[in-house]
């Protein structure tokens, strides 16, 4: 719609009548000064529009324009298209039925900003002839912002509300106001069943003392509390619940708001680790062997040696505790490089070390090592066990004399060979000459397999003999293995 344009004093407010004189002039002057005043100074837009829409008087103009740019205007210019056909309506029904009404619309700026407004339309008559209207419109863009806020912000914690993965439940004056799904769905109770009741009513009977006593302590201005406790299911399951509870206003009352977290699994998997912890520790605490754990970070630690180290060997666990060097002490001298060696190569073993017991007896053991890695393949502890075996090489030593003191009385016996053979290389002599490999005699022999290859280049050696084959066979013509 056009603009139409009126004289530039058409501003000035509406004419009044011939004015009387003496007091009731004097009371018409003040009553007017006072009316421009509250005109002039309310933060609200005031307009008058005549029967066309074109304004005739604004006491401010809109941000962002001038009085002047909005005197003789259309009073739709101003309205933003979404809302001009309705703005149009709403106008033209006051006009008719000549009853105020009151609207909201958008105004565009000229910086192409919108404003909300709360505009109120009156009828009057101006000039005393010409229909117009009224137009009172207060700026509500901060307020309808604020409350956009606020619904974009009851959404959110909304949405948090009912699809949080841990329970949320309202206590108000000591019973249940609100809980969301997740408690619904932990509980096995229904919304309404679980509304207005006390909370107390779902704990565990031998948790409700404790519940209830960090319950009343919430209520009478306590700081934020984390408890755990048991819920009792609707099934008759039982659940291990972990709450966050703390003090807030709902609806202008105080209240509770709970955090709930069903730990269930890993309670139960706390339990499973309790209760393996203690049947390791149990098998190690009783067990003859000695069994360690040495962390390392900067240097190595011993962060637990059973107790059968005082039984094989005398010294207490907190020496070990105490000095992450005392096991290399204990080593003995002639094995210590052998031990460096192990620890720095992560032999896995079995490596056999000398250790001087407490009392200064030698004692023969035999290590066993686990590297311990973390996730970036660094090592970061050695876990092993170390057995006694001193009995056991006792009796290998005890063997070793009787067998070479055997050997040497049927030496004596047979009398010396033509070729100085031992009674031991007569026995890798006759195995040779039955074909058997280097393997086989040591296998047969329980001696090792450099042993054998030793006692056949010495048999060789000693009958001037090129090969196993041609030292077999003059054993045989000679009769040497008959």
């Amino acid at each position: 719609m056009a603009k139409k344009k009126r004289p530039a004093s058409a501003n000035a407010a509406p004419a009044a009548r011939s004015a009387p004189s003496g007091r009731g002039q004097a009371l018409e002057v003040q009553s007017e000064a006072w009316w421009r005043c509250l005109v002039e100074n309310v933060p609200d837009i005031i307009l008058v529009v005549d029967g066309e829409g074109s304004i005739r008087f604004v006491n401010r103009a809109p941000p962002g324009l001038q009085v002047k740019q909005v005197i003789g205007s259309n009073l739709l210019d101003f309205v933003s298209a979404e809302y001009r056909d309705g703005a149009r309506g709403w106008f033209q029904q006051t006009m008719r039925a000549g009853e105020a009404a009151g609207y909201e619309v958008a105004a565009a700026g000229p910086d192409g900003t919108t404003s909300c407004y709360e505009a109120r339309i009156a009828p009057l008559v101006y000039d005393g002839t010409t229909p117009a209207a009224v137009v009172i419109a207060r700026d509500i863009t901060e307020r309808r912002r604020m409350e956009q806020a606020l619904r974009d912000s009851e959404e959110r914690y909304r949405t948090l509300f009912e699809k949080s993965i841990d329970g949320v439940a309202v206590l108000i004056e000591g019973r249940i106001a609100l809980v969301n799904p997740r408690v619904v769905e932990m509980t096995g109770y229904s919304e309404e069943e679980v509304r207005n009741s006390n909370p107390l009513h779902f704990v565990h009977p031998e948790d409700r003392e404790r519940a209830a006593g960090r319950l009343a302590s919430l209520m009478r201005g306590g700081q934020e509390q984390r408890s755990e406790y048991r819920v009792l299911r609707k099934d008759g399951g039982v659940l291990a619940v972990e709450a966050l509870s703390r003090r807030f206003q709902y609806d202008g009352r105080p209240a509770l708001l709970s955090l709930i977290r069903d730990v269930t699994e890993r309670k139960e998997a706390e339990e499973a680790l309790r209760e393996s912890e203690e049947r390791l520790r149990l098998l190690a605490e009783h067990a003859q062997d000695i069994i360690f754990r040495y962390s390392r970070a900067d240097t190595w630690k011993c962060e637990y040696i059973s107790p059968a180290v005082v039984g094989v060997a005398g010294y207490a666990p907190e020496q070990f505790y105490a000095d992450a060097e005392f096991v290399l002490q204990i080593i003995h001298l002639d094995d210590q490089e052998t031990f460096r060696q192990m620890i720095e190569e992560r032999w896995a073993g079995p490596v056999e070390l000398r250790w001087i017991s407490k009392d200064g007896s030698t004692i023969w053991t035999e290590q066993r090592n686990t590297p311990v890695y973390d996730e970036s393949g660094q090592l970061i502890a050695m876990e092993g066990i170390v057995r006694d075996i001193t009995e056991r090489k006792r009796a290998e030593e005890a063997l070793a004399r009787a067998r070479e003191q055997l050997e040497e009385g049927v030496e004596r016996r047979l009398g010396r060979d033509p070729y100085g053979l031992t009674f031991r290389e007569l026995t890798v002599l006759h195995l040779v000459a039955a074909g058997k490999t280097d393997r086989e005699i040591a296998g047969g022999l329980g001696i090792s397999h450099l042993t054998v290859h030793k006692h056949v280049g010495n048999i060789l050696g000693k009958m001037h003999a090129s090969s196993r084959t041609e030292a077999g066979v003059r054993a045989l013509r000679e009769g040497l293995l008959s």
